[in-house]
C-alpha cells in the first residue's frame, strides 16, 4: 500500500517540476526505461537517487523528507516485522492529515528526530505524554490510534472537515495572530470550501465586506489566506493594525500605515462578489 502512495508522490514531484524523463534519466545516471519504470511502480529508486532528484529539482526539505518516508516505507511493504502497527498507525494517520514531520513537529512540540523514530523504529513506543499530544491532535482515543493503520479505511479518529476552513469578518477581528490562523479557523470555522490546496500553506479562506479593505464597491471579498507566500504568486498581505484597521497591501509598495502590523497574512487569492456599486 505505501508503494502506490511513494509512486503517486514521486510522479506529482516530476510533474510539478516539469522536467524531462531522459534529463532525469541522465542526472542520476540511469536508463530512460529505469525512470519509466519508477514512475510506474515497476521498480523503487534508491535513496541516492531520490538525492539527486531532490538537489536538482531543489524539492524544500520538508516535502524531501516526507517523500523519502514513504520510499522507506514502500520499501518494507513486504518485509514481514520490520515496522511496529504504531509505526504505521502513525504514518497514515500523519499521511492522511497531509502533514509532514517537520509540520506535525512544530504544532505538537515532538522534535523532529523523536517523530521519525516514532514512525520508522520498531522498538520506540511513545511515552505517555507524546501518546497524549498525538490522540489530541489526531483526535481519537490511544486504542484507537494504535490500531489505525489501514490507509484504505477512512479517516475515522476524527470528524476532519476536508477542504479549507471559512470564516468571516467577526471571526478576523478576534484573531490576534499569537497562533497560527489555521488552527484559529478550525475551532471557529462556520463553513468549508471542498477544494484541494497544498498542504503545505494551510489555506483559510476570509469572508468580508468589501467596503472594510477600501473598495469603492459593494460587496464582498472571499480572500484566501496561507501561512506562507507560494512561488510565483504576487506578493500580496492582509495586514491588521491597531485599532481594528486592515489592509490589504502589495509587498513592494509602501506600506499604508506607519504603524507596526499586529500582524501580516499572504493572501494567496483573491475573489470580488459585487452587490451594487456606491453611490
Amino acid at each position: 500500500m505505501y508503494k502506490d502512495i511513494f509512486v503517486e508522490e514521486f510522479q506529482k514531484l516530476i510533474k510539478d517540476a516539469g522536467i524531462r524523463q531522459k534529463k532525469l534519466a541522465d542526472a542520476i545516471d540511469v536508463s530512460g526505461a529505469a525512470i519509466s519504470q519508477f514512475m510506474n511502480g515497476v521498480t523503487l529508486p534508491t535513496f541516492r537517487h531520490m538525492d539527486i532528484i531532490f538537489s536538482l529539482l531543489k524539492t524544500p526539505a520538508d516535502r524531501a523528507y516526507y517523500i523519502k518516508n514513504l520510499l522507506a516505507y514502500a520499501r518494507s511493504d513486504n518485509k514481514e516485522g520490520k515496522f511496529s502497527t504504531f509505526n504505521r498507525s502513525l504514518l497514515t494517520m500523519r499521511h492522511n492529515s497531509g502533514y509532514s514531520i517537520p509540520r506535525l513537529s512544530s504544532r505538537i512540540g515532538i522534535p523532529v528526530g523523536r517523530l521519525n523514530s516514532l514512525e520508522t523504529d520498531p522498538e520506540c513506543t511513545p511515552t505517555e505524554d507524546e501518546l497524549a499530544r498525538l490522540k489530541d491532535f489526531f483526535g481519537c482515543s490511544p486504542d484507537e490510534f494504535a490500531n489505525y493503520h489501514v490507509l484504505s479505511n477512512a479517516f475515522r479518529c476524527a470528524d476532519h472537515d476536508t477542504g479549507i476552513p471559512k470564516i468571516n469578518y467577526g471571526d478576523l477581528l478576534n484573531y490576534d495572530g499569537s497562533k497560527p490562523l489555521y488552527d484559529y479557523a478550525k475551532k471557529v470555522f462556520r463553513d468549508h470550501v471542498p477544494r484541494d490546496f497544498d498542504g503545505f500553506l494551510d489555506p483559510v479562506i476570509v469572508e468580508v465586506n468589501a467596503e472594510v479593505l477600501g473598495f469603492p464597491y459593494k460587496g464582498i471579498l472571499e480572500l484566501t489566506l496561507a501561512s506562507r507566500q507560494p512561488l510565483g504568486f504576487i506578493q500580496m498581505t492582509l495586514s491588521r493594525y491597531p485599532d481594528n484597521v486592515f489592509y490589504l497591501e502589495q509587498n513592494e509598495q509602501p506600506k499604508r500605515s506607519k504603524k507596526a502590523p499586529l500582524w501580516s497574512m499572504p493572501v494567496t487569492e483573491l475573489k470580488f462578489i459585487p452587490a451594487e456599486p456606491l453611490q
